[in-house]
């Protein structure tokens, strides 16, 4: 059989029987790939691999077999599919393709790499950095290599030191990248200089293209929310009252030690507290920056802070069972005198406490209660699905084990069933076993026969594994991850038409997180800024004055601090000095005047001699936020001119959690048009902490 392509013949003797022909569009990549290195971008589906295939064959050719090509996938298991593709369609000999990993010995790898006879390497990328690191062979006489799942070349990831001793030993070597899901345009730029690709080479194709989309199939998506149960939103609540007063203290003692930290409580969430950790343990490992004990405890705060955001989230996407379980495991860890001081202290906290007996009583009394109500919708789901299409393979993926554990038990109730767990081969417990990847790979296998007919699997399942059968996907978590979505969403689709089932519970971060991938796969490959609809003002409109107001001095009566009378004082407008108890707000260094004229500009001011400061407490439920109300815009415009510094604090106690993501959106479009940033507090106890920070702040740079 022979394969034409624009200036190539490949006879008989490489391919193999009914290799299918290459599509136009395959053509058109890999004619481009045979002269520049190449970043390949196609929906889950589509033949990356086959155009991996015709390249490899190609240069196989073009140096007669004396130079080899490397294929790097992420796992055993999909290198294994990948093998198993290439002889499908190739035919190199029983030493033509090899697969190299960890388990061989070093001495075998270097002598397998330098057999002429290998021409097609497999390896996984781990195993080929630690070679190259150890300098037991070299790439000199690889003429490519391919770079499967390519979207992963950031950071540390061995892709990134591979490209990089791929052209130092090597500079007439060709690179092709392989991806379905690059993510925003920033991460993309990033992997094409990581593996020192051009960036205007890239290779796109979407499923709607003219040249894609007769090969494509229909996939149905269908979204599922879910209501918090009372219970849940109990809980819920006093965490949220818990990492409330925990950023506080934090933002209070990290002030100390950086002046310059956030004051705002919403940059301190889990991935904010995460990479903090990172670096305060460098710096005590280095011990710069501050004493030992300083940052020990801020360490330990940011890991306390991490845990609660982390319960948080399990409870809201995960359930109060398994929530309950992790802090039994917490509690587990305290008893034995093995647990972190984070979580002992967090243990501690009487409200922490009244959480866990919580529980404990409905553990007790009613455990029913526990199951997420996504748990109930899955299984109504999956017994229609199989009523439906008795023969369905369904493919369900969920971030936590313990998650995937407790879904593989329920499925198995149902009547026609027969799931299985797909995880990674990490075991935390003997209860907990992982799947070596030789496991993995029969599993697959099995699935594919019909012995099982639904995979539970957490993220091991998602890249790169050719599940044909599969023509049902079930989210049971969504991340924030557009990359994540894609891997998960191009399980099906693949030979046949497919269907994907998302479920999200209302009100929480995972439906915001579901909002924000979807509204990024409409631009693939671009950030996207949610914007939500403001009617912009002509400049005449905001631009009313070109002259700065600047308050007359005000005689100030304030009291004497160590019998001198103090430079600097604050004034609070009567009618909320008692509302707010904003007395003890203010350091001791400020004097206090709460007698402020009632024509007073702002509801607190610093005059050091005249106002530098202006500070207003806004009821958001009592004034219109609105960007088409101009006459409010104008008044904040106002404001702003006649001080150094205008802050506008909205006050958000008693309003839900939902109504406070709409005011921010609307205070976001304010800022696009006047430049004031409004800042919300749901507590007075944050009130005060944000008051204190901004008087020392400008006390100090005055």
């Amino acid at each position: 059989m022979t394969i034409s392509t624009s200036n190539q013949n490949y006879n008989t003797n490489i391919w193999q029987p009914n290799t299918p022909k290459p599509r136009k569009y395959q053509l058109s990549i890999y004619a481009r790939a045979k002269s520049e290195n190449l970043l390949v971008v196609i929906p889950t589906g589509l033949g990356k691999t086959y155009i991996a295939t015709l390249l490899g064959v190609h240069f196989l050719k073009k140096f007669n077999g004396f130079k080899n090509i490397i294929f790097l996938a992420p796992t055993r298991p999909l290198i294994s599919q990948h093998i198993e593709s290439h002889k499908k369609n190739v035919n190199l000999g029983e030493l033509g393709f090899m697969e190299l990993t960890g388990k061989i010995k070093p001495e075998k790898r270097k002598e397998i790499f330098e057999n002429s006879e290998t021409q097609f390497l497999f390896m996984t990328p781990q195993t080929l950095r630690n070679d190259l690191k150890n300098e037991l062979y070299s790439l000199n006489k690889t003429a490519l290599i391919i770079f499967d799942e390519a979207h992963r070349a950031t950071g540390e990831y061995a892709y990134v030191p591979i490209a990089d001793f791929f052209k130092k030993q090597n500079t007439d070597g060709r690179i092709l990248a392989l991806t379905a899901s690059p993510g925003n345009k920033e991460h993309e730029e990033t992997i094409l200089n990581n593996l020192h690709i051009p960036l205007k080479n890239i290779e796109r194709r979407e499923k709607q293209d003219l040249d894609v989309k007769e090969y494509t199939h229909k996939i149905e998506e269908i979204v599922i929310g879910v209501d918090l149960t009372d219970e849940m939103k109990q809980i819920r609540d006093t965490l949220l009252e818990i990492k409330e007063k925990t950023i506080a203290q934090y933002i209070e003692f990290n002030l100390n030690y950086d002046p310059e930290a956030p004051t705002d409580p919403t940059k301190y969430h889990r991935g904010f507290c995460a990479m903090q950790v990172k670096l305060l343990t460098l710096s005590l490992t280095k011990n710069q920056g501050g004493n030992t004990r300083t940052l020990r405890i801020l360490i330990s705060m940011n890991a306390r802070l991490f845990k609660i955001h982390h319960l948080i989230n399990t409870l809201e996407v995960q359930g109060l069972d398994i929530t309950y379980k992790s802090i039994e495991k917490m509690k587990k860890k305290i008893d034995k005198g093995i647990a972190s001081k984070a979580d002992i202290f967090l243990y501690r906290d009487y409200k922490f406490q009244n959480i866990w007996y919580q529980m404990l009583r409905i553990k007790n009394d009613t455990p029913e209660k526990l199951t997420h109500p996504k748990m109930i919708r899955l299984v109504s789901v999956i017994s229609s699905q199989f009523e439906d299409e008795p023969d369905s393979r369904i493919l369900i993926f969920a971030d936590l084990r313990d998650t995937v554990t407790r879904i593989t038990r329920e499925l198995k109730k149902i009547s026609g069933c027969r799931p299985k767990k797909f995880v990674g081969q990490a075991t935390k417990n003997p209860a907990d076993r992982g799947l070596s990847q030789k496991e993995q790979i029969q599993l697959l296998r099995e699935f594919s026969a019909g012995t099982y007919n639904i995979l539970v699997a957490t993220c091991v399942a998602q890249e790169g594994l050719d599940i044909s059968e599969c023509n049902v996907v079930v989210f049971y978590d969504n991340s924030a991850s557009e990359i994540k979505s894609i891997q998960r969403s191009g399980r099906t689709g693949r030979s046949k038409d497919g269907k994907i089932i998302r479920l999200y519970t209302k009100d929480t971060q995972e439906a915001r997180n579901l909002l924000f991938t979807q509204r990024r796969k409409r631009k693939k490959g671009e950030k996207m800024n949610f914007k939500f609809p403001t009617i912009k003002p002509s400049k005449s409109i905001l631009d009313y004055s070109k002259k700065r107001i600047v308050p007359k001095e005000e005689n100030v009566i304030a009291p004497k601090l160590d019998g001198e009378k103090p430079e600097i004082s604050v004034q609070i407008s009567s009618q909320i000095y008692d509302a707010y108890k904003l007395g003890s707000a203010i350091p001791v260094d400020f004097a206090v005047n709460k007698k402020s004229k009632e024509n007073s500009n702002f509801d607190l001011s610093f005059p050091v001699p005249f106002t530098l400061v202006g500070i207003d407490i806004l009821d958001p439920m009592k004034i219109n936020i609105s960007t088409s109300d101009m006459m409010f815009l104008r008044n904040l415009d106002k404001k702003k001119r006649s001080v150094k510094t205008y802050i506008t604090l909205l006050d958000a106690r008693g309003i839900s959690e939902n109504k406070i993501n709409i005011l921010k959106k609307k205070i976001g479009s304010i800022k696009k048009i006047t430049g004031i940033g409004m800042v919300v507090f749901s507590s007075v106890d944050k009130l005060h902490l944000m008051i204190r920070t901004i008087l020392e702040k400008h006390n100090k740079n005055k």
